[in-house]
């Protein structure tokens, strides 16, 4: 063989090999595509998903869908819900998932805009909606239904019937429905209110009423009156809240947290009244609930510890374009004062609390604390990849304990070539993470971290 021809085939060779390493590379990323990760199968349009542990660490996950009961409409949507059992997911009856056994809301032709999960202490699940009709008063109402093991309930017992235009909790506009369940398994709702007040200005607040087990009564046990504002909890006169959130402490005392445009305001209830986190009586008019001054924030998260400490945390962006880069920001109470992650001291108001990542979040992030009180993140970085990351006393690690790289490169989980958005964070009772999100061709993904590996429902390695 000729020298030219010696050097040929060795190109060809190389080649080949290179062709074949390609190929290995593109099904390796693939693969954590069209592995068992994916939950529902990209069946119809899938979005927004939630993910709550309960008592034996089974995930049950709930996402926005489109599914085929919608006659055609094309704006249309639902709540999909299902939970882990054995090697499959399931429907709330335990049967497996299949075209729209899975749909909670039923909404037909109704849009839903706002949905949120929680877990009674029966482990079942309860959810709390916004649904928008299209008639000519287009409202935007609350409504809750919750499973008992047999059916999906109202919170009277009765069975919960969309097709009986079943009642719904608020009368008026309302936004971002929060929901949680005290000891007892009753719920306890918070949202936006946006009316018009009796002087015709329009004058949104923040709502909150709890069920005991007759009625919707307000913090002090009154009957809610929607006419009369009786359930107002943040009284922001015509300071329009923005985003916010709730959470219930170990007295079932709810504690609430919300943006109005340029500040961040906490209070929670002590049984008598509305007060700070230091116990001062909240005044609206004062700025002694304020714990952070800026604009541009979003995705505002509140969680408290085994103390009843608040850990409070958001993103800011740069600017109000909503494609422009964003830093976390994360607060916590020591029992006397505000301090960031690192428990340096913050005094509310002089600067911003970040998190010092080395990160741009474009999407969404979520959080949680874990047994020690130590934050946990999640997050999507221009809608691509979702990364993950944990404080552990000195340092922002990874899931297996490194310290985060530049850019968190070695904090990315999803590995994806494809969309990977909206994440969210559960902690089992080992604090090891399970996360879900959305992912290309309406994926639901979920994973979870097993003390070595990032590994599917199945227990297969993503």
């Amino acid at each position: 063989m000729s020298k030219k021809n010696k050097v040929t085939v060795v190109l060809s060779t190389c080649l080949v090999v290179l062709i074949l390493i390609l190929i290995v590379y593109f099904f390796t990323k693939k693969n954590h595509l069209s592995s068992s990760s994916a939950v529902n199968k990209g069946w119809y349009l899938s979005s927004n998903p939630s993910i709550a542990l309960d008592s034996n660490d089974t995930p049950h996950l709930t996402w926005f869908t489109h599914l085929p009961d919608h006659n055609d409409s094309d704006i249309a949507s639902d709540i999909a819900y299902v939970k882990q059992y054995g090697d499959n997911w399931v429907t709330a009856n335990g049967g497996l998932i299949e075209n729209n056994n899975m749909n909670v809301s039923r909404n037909g032709n109704n849009r839903l805009l706002v949905s949120s999960i929680v877990l009674d202490p029966e482990n079942n699940p309860h959810f709390a909606w916004i649904v928008s009709s299209f008639d000519e008063s287009f409202s935007e109402k609350i409504r809750y239904v919750k499973w008992d093991g047999n059916n999906w309930l109202t919170e009277d017992n009765n069975i919960y019937d969309p097709q009986s235009k079943p009642t719904t909790i608020s009368n008026n506009t309302s936004r971002r429905p929060c929901i949680d369940i005290d000891s007892k398994g009753y719920a306890h709702l918070v949202w936006k209110s946006e009316i018009f007040n009796e002087h015709n200005r329009f004058d949104p607040d923040i709502m909150y009423i709890r069920w005991d087990g007759i009625n919707w009564v307000t913090v002090n046990g009154e009957i809610f009156d929607y006419s009369t504002r009786n359930a107002n909890a943040s009284n922001t006169f015509l300071n329009p809240p923005v985003d916010h959130q709730f959470v219930l402490d170990s007295n079932d005392y709810p504690c609430l947290v919300w943006d109005i445009q340029n500040s961040l305001k906490f209070i929670r209830w002590n049984g008598s009244n509305w007060v700070t986190a230091s116990g001062d009586m909240y005044n609206p008019k004062s700025e002694n609930s304020t714990i952070y001054k800026k604009h541009n924030k979003y995705d505002i998260q509140l969680t408290i510890d085994s103390n009843d400490n608040p850990h409070i945390a958001w993103c800011t962006r740069d600017s109000f374009v909503l494609s422009s880069t964003a830093e976390i920001s994360y607060l916590k109470w020591n029992g006397n004062n505000w301090e960031k992650y690192d428990e340096t001291e913050y005094t509310p108001g002089s600067g911003d609390p970040t998190t010092d990542l080395d990160i741009q979040v474009y999407n969404s992030m979520s959080f949680t604390i874990d047994s020690t009180s130590k934050p946990h993140f999640v997050w999507s970085i221009d809608g691509n990849d979702i990364f993950y990351t944990k404080w552990n006393g000195s340092c922002w690690s990874s899931v297996a304990g490194e310290e985060l790289s530049k850019n968190a490169k070695n904090s990315n989980i999803s590995q994806s070539s494809h969309k990977s958005y909206s994440p969210d964070l559960a902690l089992d009772s080992n604090d090891n993470p399970h996360i879900v999100w959305s992912s290309y061709r309406n994926h639901i993904r979920y994973i979870k971290w097993n003390g070595k590996d990032w590994v599917c429902m199945d227990g297969s390695k993503y």
